[in-house]
């Protein structure tokens, strides 16, 4: 099973998204379906016009069947000029049954946004985020106009262009299950220390054990700025930030329903770091070259993506 991640493109006459992500399986190590259909589930927001409502749009591709999905808001800062339109998060619901064999349909949450320039904003958006992956909901089908109950999935994932570094409170209070001066998630009457465990930072995570494999007699401490180092996406012509994440947890609630699928990272590596091969020879051209230059090179993205392989683990 595959998780990767690109941010920020363009097209379809006036409408433009500001992150792809997609997941892809092999049901065998090197086996790759035939079927190269994808289900989609996708919500895009307009360019800027007077006047107009601005939502930040995201998305998702899969290989595997879409169970349901949703959109939903996130919180605004508006004293914050930086905060200058509405975020969003997409929460999808796959079926992983086929990954594993499962005759019965297995859940497997995919979450994915693209959160506020605000610091304020994003540690607002973070408490909600943990909110409606952890607690149970009802919401609205507009396709079929009825209402859905979600059921958070033991298997989670979480991916965006955060516009925030791993040390920020944001991506913190995500890793470490942490509270932002002592308030806690509270869904009936669960607080954090009930219903959550920590998302595990795939890329850092997996670079980390390669790293020590690598380097067994170096400090902790070298090995971790190494990995941060090397995760650097943004921006593409020349990164200093690591602030695309691909996020993976074990949803530990005593809610949860599907307790006999888990997941574990086994590999992580950045993508789509050459520019265009008609454009290559640019790069270094000149001092100060950058993207927004007419003699740019020209990249996929303002980032760099990311590819997690990730492992299911299935008891019947």
């Amino acid at each position: 099973m595959r998780a990767c991640a690109e941010s920020s493109g363009s097209g379809l006459d006036q409408t433009k998204w500001h992150s792809r992500w997609c997941l892809e399986y092999d049901r065998h190590v090197s086996h790759h379906p035939s079927d190269e259909s994808c289900a989609i589930a996708m919500q895009y927001s307009f360019m800027n016009r007077p006047g107009q409502h601005v939502e930040d749009g995201v998305m998702v591709l899969s290989k595997l069947p879409i169970l349901h999905s949703d959109v939903l808001l996130l919180p605004r800062e508006l004293r914050d000029p930086s905060d200058d339109h509405q975020r969003t998060v997409l929460r999808v619901q796959l079926d992983g049954s086929s990954l594993v064999g499962s005759p019965n349909a297995l859940p497997i949450d995919v979450l994915t946004t693209h959160l506020s320039l605000s610091e304020r904003a994003r540690d607002l958006s973070v408490r909600e985020i943990s909110r409606i992956s952890s607690c149970r909901s009802t919401y609205n089908n507009n396709e079929k106009k009825e209402n859905r109950s979600y059921q958070p999935s033991n298997v989670q994932l979480l991916t965006g262009d955060f516009n925030a570094e791993p040390n920020e409170a944001a991506l913190q209070y995500l890793m470490q299950a942490s509270s932002f001066n002592g308030a806690q998630l509270n869904c009936d009457g669960l607080t954090d220390k009930d219903n959550l465990s920590p998302f595990v930072d795939t890329w850092m995570h997996a670079r980390m054990n390669a790293l020590r494999a690598q380097h067994p007699h170096t400090s902790h401490e070298d090995l971790q700025a190494e990995a941060e180092r090397d995760g650097f996406t943004f921006p593409a012509c020349s990164p200093v930030k690591r602030i695309d994440f691909i996020l993976a947890r074990n949803h530990s609630s005593s809610r949860a329903l599907h307790e006999e699928l888990s997941v574990s990272v086994l590999t992580s590596r950045i993508v789509g770091s050459k520019p265009t091969a008609d454009t290559e020879y640019l790069v270094g051209s000149r001092e100060g070259l950058g993207m927004l230059d007419s003699d740019s090179p020209i990249w996929a993205s303002d980032h760099f993506g990311l590819l997690s392989e990730l492992r299911l683990h299935y008891k019947p």
